[in-house]
């Protein structure tokens, strides 16, 4: 998962770029303590650190990145490493191999992670939505708590409602210091190992695990891929936003040709690789071609969804959107998109045509980069 995420990231700029990414781009981006950020925060480093304030909501992508200040509206943060030291007063929404959390959280708190823990500092004043190999939660919930996990360890406060999912072979234990005051629902293989000091008011209900496996993983490939899809469409506006521009307004006034070209480029390119192949000596330029042709197909779902999003824009019946940043458009066209390919019997045609629409728009635009040198 995490190595997809900074491929996606790394293919975005090298399809897209004409010229070198310079070093800075790709900078560690510090908010020191004192400082004050008015407004949104929208950044792309290898490491994000926020010591200070930010008044608005965070959107943030990073090796690393640590939130030690105050985020007075929401977090969006996708990256390695993520972990929240302080205070946010909104929302966080959070997609990483591990997540950290230590502060306060104001609201509601949504995060798919390789591994979640809620230290015995965090307070989550709403409810938590997770999906994670490990949670271990310490801390305290003022709402509820609803998630899927191979293996959960309560040893913290929980006020509202538990409704938890243990993967089979995995584990469910409530530890000495766990306060359990609401319905705690569990569905699992073996029953939860309870400590006797365990402070436990609420009803246990002890459900059989029913085998989700294949739903699940059905969901989890497609979450994977709309968080993707938003990595790519997050570094295009913020490091390349004129080639999105262009890309998108290829497709929109220039469907049909961007259509056919997206088509030729899927059929011909693959014959072409097999050619070389068979050529012996053809073989660098066949593995330079590949990585090129699978590079431009995994873009294409958030071109595509960026160009929706850029339609419904300027779309007369969508005055709601009009004042939208660029961020802002992308992000939801993508999400849109990604709902409308799920649609059965007709999403697989919409995101047909959509993928190879945006190939082929992204071909003819690359090849006027090219003929302009």
């Amino acid at each position: 998962m995490k190595f997809k995420v900074i491929f996606l990231f790394l293919a975005t700029l090298i399809l897209f770029n004409s010229t070198p990414v310079l070093a800075g781009d790709l900078a560690s981006v510090y908010v020191g303590v004192g400082e004050t950020v008015t407004g949104n925060l929208y950044r792309v480093g290898s490491t994000v650190e926020i010591n200070g304030t930010v008044e608005g909501d965070v959107v943030v992508i990073g090796g690393q990145v640590v939130v030690n200040g105050q985020v007075n509206g929401d977090v969006l943060a996708i990256g390695g490493t993520v972990k929240i030291n302080g205070e946010v007063l909104g929302n966080v929404r959070v997609f990483g191999e591990q997540v950290d959390l230590f502060g306060t959280i104001g609201k509601n708190v949504s995060i798919a992670a390789g591994s979640l823990m809620l230290s015995d500092e965090n307070e989550i004043k709403g409810h938590i939505n997770f999906i994670a190999s490990s949670f271990y939660l310490n801390g305290k919930v003022v709402g509820s708590v609803n998630g899927r996990a191979e293996r959960a360890i309560i040893n913290g406060s929980v006020f509202g409602q538990t409704d938890l999912a243990i993967e089979k072979r995995g584990s469910l234990k409530i530890n000495d210091k766990a306060v359990l005051q609401n319905q705690f629902i569990y569905e699992a293989v073996s029953p939860a190992q309870i400590s006797e000091q365990a402070s436990v008011s609420a009803n246990l209900i002890h459900k059989p695990l029913i085998d989700k496996s294949n739903a699940l993983g059905w969901w989890w490939n497609k979450l994977i891929g709309l968080f993707s899809a938003l990595v790519v469409g997050l570094v295009l506006v913020k490091l390349l936003p004129h080639k999105l521009s262009e890309v998108s307004q290829e497709v929109l006034t220039k469907f049909w040709p961007s259509l056919g070209w997206g088509a030729a480029w899927a059929v011909a390119v693959p014959i072409v690789i097999i050619i070389l192949l068979i050529t012996i000596i053809g073989w660098p330029l066949a593995l330079i071609l590949t990585a090129i042709y699978f590079i431009g197909l995994l873009l294409s779902t958030a071109l595509a969804g960026a160009t929706l999003g850029i339609y419904l824009k300027d779309n007369k019946n969508f005055t709601k959107i009009k004042k939208w940043s660029q961020l802002a458009t992308v992000s939801f066209g993508i999400v849109i998109y990604s709902l409308l390919v799920t649609i059965p019997f007709l999403g697989w045609l919409f995101g047909l045509l959509g993928t190879l629409a945006a190939w082929g728009a992204l071909v003819r635009v690359q090849k006027r980069t090219i003929q302009s040198f």
